[in-house]
């Protein structure tokens, strides 16, 4: 797996999608991101799809102004120029969370880990930012 801690930033996938992120001109990437896992339907979601939505849902709890201190610098630049223009994406990043946490290969992973209790923890963590 690449991670190197159980913090959504702390994933090659999701920092990577921080690069993308970064020269996207409006929150349509974001959305573009969930999408990406909640269209999925049934089909099998591989890890690096549920990392970068859990990028997205950092971003939106940002947008809120419930942002996690440790954010890569990049993010905490583009939050700052950036509004959250639909609460509509705060639902769909909880839609997404939760078919992550429930079925994909993320949580496969992690379940078979040492630790997967935290992981859970900062899920729940994410989950409770966006519902604020």
């Amino acid at each position: 797996m690449g991670s190197w801690g159980v913090k959504t930033f702390e994933d090659d996938d999701a920092l990577d999608w921080t690069y993308e992120l970064e020269e996207a001109e409006n929150i349509s990437f974001i959305a573009e991101t969930l999408n990406a896992v909640l269209e999925r339907g049934d089909e099998y979601l591989e890890r690096t799809e549920a990392s970068r939505a859990l990028g997205a849902a950092e971003v939106i709890a940002g947008l809120k102004g419930a942002a996690v201190p440790d954010l890569p610098v990049g993010v905490k630049q583009w939050i700052n120029q950036h509004e959250l223009e639909s609460v509509s994406l705060v639902k769909r990043a909880l839609m997404a969370i939760q078919r992550i946490k429930t079925d994909s290969e993320l949580k496969e992973l992690w379940d078979d880990s040492e630790f997967a209790e935290e992981w859970y923890g900062e899920i729940e963590n994410l989950e409770m930012r966006l519902k604020q």
